[in-house]
């Protein structure tokens, strides 16, 4: 428990105006367990009304579209709680919704464009990763994320923690171990899954051919250093290639380089008359960092 205790004491330090700030929802930090329910460790707020018949407007983003809409395909099971109203890659959510769904593949930290797309729109920003490290969480709180959902939960705990988001609380989840971690990047789609590579070697790669360093790359997704070069030797030996010039040329021959896409299920409102929606506060332009 003392995880947990440290944790809450980072998510409360993250609130605007500090840890004596008045709250603006409950948080809710998820239980551990793979597969397993959504728990209350912290301050016990009531669960979602099971029988409430509203269905929460969902956009899902990520820089790459594979991965984006395998996150989609995940939630299509669900129509009756969550509707998919967006899927964009490299473009602003141009869509009214009640909660943006942020996959971390490539982008682990609420920084750069994930935090541009907190201060750009008024949903409610979900950040879905594998990596739950409790400074990168807070760091995420602090600068305006609404919850990190973990990818080891099943589909539907994936559900109910969008519909908590929405219901105006903060949704964190507790880190999970290795075996977790294996059978949660098992889940949806990636570049060169079709080739062998889990999900965090395509991450890596997919980084590797965006011109990144070693170290920019660790400090992108939050992990050692030695955990990038591990991905990197395997990644390597599935693809079978000896080096970083012949692994980019590979990567952007299969599908690696992100572009801009956009895929609606309903039109957008029009832009003309609708009323800008960036956060009070917030800068228009790009953050300075990764």
């Amino acid at each position: 428990m003392l995880r947990t205790r440290n944790l809450a004491w980072k998510v409360s330090r993250a609130r605007p105006g500090g840890a004596n700030a008045p709250a603006t929802g409950d948080i809710v930090v998820g239980a551990s367990t793979y597969g397993g329910p959504m728990s209350s460790l912290l301050t016990g707020p009531p669960s979602v009304d099971s029988t409430s018949t509203e269905v929460v407007r969902v956009a899902i983003v990520n820089d790459f579209e594979i991965v984006a809409a395998g996150l989609a395909a995940m939630l299509e099971p669900f129509t009756d709680r969550v509707e998919i109203i967006e899927v964009a890659s490299l473009l602003e959510v141009a869509s009214e919704v009640d909660v943006v769904l942020y996959d971390a593949f490539s982008r682990g930290r609420v920084v750069g464009p994930v935090e541009k797309t907190v201060n750009m729109t008024s949903a409610r920003v979900a950040i879905y990763t594998w990596n739950l490290h409790e400074q990168l969480v807070a760091e995420g709180l602090a600068n305006g994320a609404a919850g990190f959902i973990s990818k080891a939960i099943a589909a539907e705990d994936l559900v109910t923690a969008i519909e908590q988001i929405h219901a105006g609380r903060t949704v964190v989840h507790l880190p999970v171990n290795a075996e977790q971690e294996e059978q949660a990047t098992s889940k949806g789609a990636w570049p060169g899954r079709e080739f062998g590579l889990t999900a965090r070697e395509s991450e890596v790669l997919a980084l590797v051919a965006s011109g990144l360093s070693n170290q920019e790359i660790a400090e992108r997704i939050y992990i050692s250093i030695n955990s990038v070069k591990s991905f990197i030797r395997h990644a390597y030996r599935k693809i079978e290639v000896t080096s970083r010039s012949q692994a980019v040329l590979w990567a952007i021959r299969h599908g690696f380089v992100p572009r801009s896409a956009r895929t609606r299920t309903k039109p957008a409102p029009d832009t003309a008359t609708r009323p800008a929606t960036r956060r009070p506060g917030s800068s228009p332009g790009w953050p300075r960092n990764l």
